[in-house]
């Protein structure tokens, strides 16, 4: 049965016209306290021959502080966009969320896995750097 399951897994059809038009995989984290709109930029100098396009968003919020009012000094940083050069790729950053898109194509296990391991282990090594 397990033999039937890696076959199933590395025969995933492959279409001229997928039906899917975007592919999300993140991870949400504790939020980093210290992390500033300057470490937005610092991380972009590291990828940004990859990635060279931005875009500024709101930040997603979690469903269970929906309603909840908070007295805060500072506005909270918004979500950022770093898009590949392509456009089918897109990071998202935002201080409790790491989100990676695939658009406009299916990525195989394979695939999805690589770069999601590539971007992640970048933010890594940049968040304990910094």
């Amino acid at each position: 049965m397990a033999s039937g399951a890696s076959q199933t897994a590395t025969a995933l059809p492959k279409y001229k016209n997928p039906p899917v038009v975007e592919v999300v995989i993140g991870l949400s984290l504790a939020p980093i306290a210290k992390l500033s709109s300057v470490h937005y930029g610092a991380f972009w100098e590291v990828v940004k021959n990859e990635y060279p396009y931005t875009e500024d968003n709101m930040p997603l919020v979690d469903e269970a502080t929906l309603g909840q009012f908070e007295v805060i000094q500072m506005p909270p940083l918004r979500r950022v966009f770093l898009i590949h050069t392509d456009h089918t790729y897109l990071m998202q950053l935002q201080p409790d969320r790491f989100v990676h898109n695939w658009r406009k194509r299916i990525p195989t296990n394979t695939r999805i896995l690589k770069q999601q391991s590539k971007s992640s282990c970048t933010a890594g090594g940049f968040s304990s750097d910094s």
